[in-house]
């Protein structure tokens, strides 16, 4: 089992997070990527990878926080956009979904 190392570098936080994120670990992954969040607030993927956990926990509403949150640091990539539309399409909130769908389509064919 992966064990977290003493460091303040958010880089550090966020190789640990996914170690546990590898080893299904959830709450040991979302407790190393608030870690590496909070060091460095302005990283999109850390809340985009933290948003993926909530996913798998079923927080929802923390997945989509998280998202938003992302898309506010980098509205250009589309995965965010992706990734909360999954979770509106979840939550049954089908007009979130396909406008975050669509946004998503917009920025990156891969999504369309």
């Amino acid at each position: 089992m992966p064990r977290p190392t003493a460091t303040t570098s958010a880089k550090s936080y966020f190789d640990k997070a996914m170690e546990y994120f590898d080893a299904e670990n959830w709450s040991m992954a979302i407790e190393q990527f608030n870690k590496a969040i909070q060091i460095d607030p302005d990283d999109p993927s850390y809340l985009g990878w933290r948003g993926y956990v909530y996913i798998e926990l079923h927080q929802y509403q923390n997945a989509i926080t998280d998202y938003t949150q992302a898309i506010q640091l980098d509205p250009d990539e589309g995965l965010y956009y992706n990734n909360r539309g999954y979770v509106y399409w979840r939550i049954t909130q089908k007009g979130k979904w396909k406008e975050d769908q669509r946004k998503a389509c917009s920025l990156d064919s891969q999504y369309c």
